[in-house]
C-alpha cells in the first residue's frame, strides 16, 4: 500500500485529520532505522534525565493520537534529557516538541567541542525539529541560558544515519528498520507514445542533499529512457533523453528549491525539447534525435536500476503528445 504523507494538513483535538484541510502525496522514503531504542518511553533508563531534570508523573496527547508523550520540565540552565550513542560519519536526531506557552528550548549533540546545537521555538502545537552532525556521542533536548522554557512535552524520538529526518520509527525495546518504499508495474505500450509526448510531476524532495532522485519512462534498461530528475548538485532540475545509449535533449535549471512541491514537465519531440517549472518554460533544446515508435513501455521512480526517487508526490502523469505552449502553462502554473 503507498503511505500517504499528511504534511500541511490541520488536526483537531484529538489528533485526527481535517476533512479537505490539505492535500496529502504518496511518500517515497529510503530503507532507515531508528538507532534509539526507546523512542517514546523516556522514563526508561536509557535516557538520562540530568541537572535535575525530571519526567511529569501523567502522560499527554501525542501526535499518534495516544496518551503516550511525557512531560519533560527542565527547571535550571543546562537542565537536560541525554541519549548516548558514539556515531562516526552524518546523522540525523529529530524530537516531536511542544509547550503550554510559547518560548524557546534547544536541541543538541557532542561532535567534539564545542557541541552541535539548535535553539527552537516551540509553541502549543506538536512539530517535529531535527538537527544533523558528524560524529556525534550524545544526543540532548536542553534548557540553555537563553531559553525561556522550563516545562516541554515530549514524543517520538529518533537517530537515523543520513543527513536528513525521514518519517517517524517508533521503537519499543530495540532498533527498528523501516524498508524502502518501492513503485512498481507502471507504464505500458498503451499509455507511452515514444516518439513524443510529456512526463509531468508535482513533487518535493526529501533534502537537497546532492543525491540524484529519479523518475523515468525507458524499455526497462539505461539504454533507451526518458529522465526526469533532481540531479547530484544543489536545487538542480534535469530532463533528458537517451536513445540507444546515445544522450539527448539535456536541459536544467537551478532556479527552484527543490525541497518545496514543484510543477514540472518535460517535452520530450525530436527537434523539440523543453523544461517548463511552475508555469515558465526555463530551459529547451533542438536536439534532432528522439524514439522509433514503441520503444518505451515502464515507468519507474528510480533509474531504472539506482537513483531511486525519494520525496512527496502529488501528481505523476505521461502525455502521448508534446502539448502546446499554452497547455504547458496551465498544466504547470501553481
Amino acid at each position: 500500500l503507498p503511505r500517504i504523507n499528511y504534511e500541511g494538513f490541520s488536526f483537531d483535538g484529538s489528533g485526527n485529520i481535517i476533512p479537505n484541510s490539505g492535500c496529502g502525496s504518496w511518500l517515497f522514503e529510503p530503507q532507515s532505522t531508528n538507532l534509539i531504542t526507546q523512542s517514546e518511553l523516556f522514563s526508561d533508563a536509557i535516557w538520562l534525565k540530568e541537572d535535575n531534570a525530571t519526567l511529569g508523573l501523567n502522560t499527554y496527547l501525542s501526535p499518534s493520537g495516544e496518551n503516550n508523550a511525557s512531560e519533560l520540565n527542565l527547571p535550571n540552565t543546562l537542565s537536560r534529557i541525554t541519549y548516548v550513542l558514539n556515531t562516526t560519519g552524518v546523522y540525523t536526531f529529530s524530537v516531536y516538541l511542544r509547550s503550554d506557552t510559547d518560548g524557546t528550548i534547544s536541541i543538541r549533540s557532542a561532535t567534539g567541542n564545542p557541541s552541535v546545537e539548535q535553539q527552537v521555538s516551540l509553541t502549543s502545537q506538536w512539530k517535529r525539529f531535527d538537527i544533523s552532525v558528524t560524529d556525534g556521542n550524545y544526543w540532548q533536548v536542553i534548557k540553555k541560558a537563553s531559553d525561556t522554557l522550563t516545562s516541554v512535552y515530549i514524543w517520538g524520538a529518533q537517530l537515523e544515519q543520513q543527513s536528513y529526518a525521514t518519517s517517524y520509527i517508533p521503537t519499543n525495546g530495540s532498533q527498528v528498520t523501516r524498508n524502502q518504499d518501492v513503485c512498481t508495474n507502471g507504464g505500458s505500450l498503451a499509455t507511452i507514445n515514444s516518439t513524443e509526448g510529456v512526463l509531468y510531476a508535482e513533487i518535493a524532495a526529501l533534502a537537497d542533499d546532492a543525491t540524484r532522485r529519479t523518475i523515468t519512462i525507458s524499455d526497462g534498461t539505461i539504454s533507451n529512457r526518458i529522465v526526469l530528475r533532481y540531479d547530484n548538485a544543489s536545487n538542480r532540475i534535469q530532463g533528458f533523453i537517451q536513445v540507444g545509449g546515445s544522450t539527448n535533449g539535456n536541459i536544467n535549471t537551478t532556479s527552484f528549491t527543490i525541497t518545496t512541491f514543484l510543477k514540472i514537465a518535460y517535452k520530450w519531440k525530436a527537434g523539440d525539447f523543453a523544461l517548463w517549472v511552475n508555469g515558465n518554460e526555463v530551459a529547451t533544446s533542438i536536439d534532432a534525435n528522439s524514439f522509433s515508435a514503441d520503444t518505451l513501455n515502464v515507468i519507474d521512480l528510480n533509474e531504472p536500476i539506482s537513483q531511486s526517487f525519494y520525496g512527496k508526490t502529488k501528481a505523476l502523469a505521461v502525455w502521448k503528445e508534446a502539448l502546446s505552449d499554452q497547455e504547458l502553462t496551465a498544466l504547470t502554473t501553481i
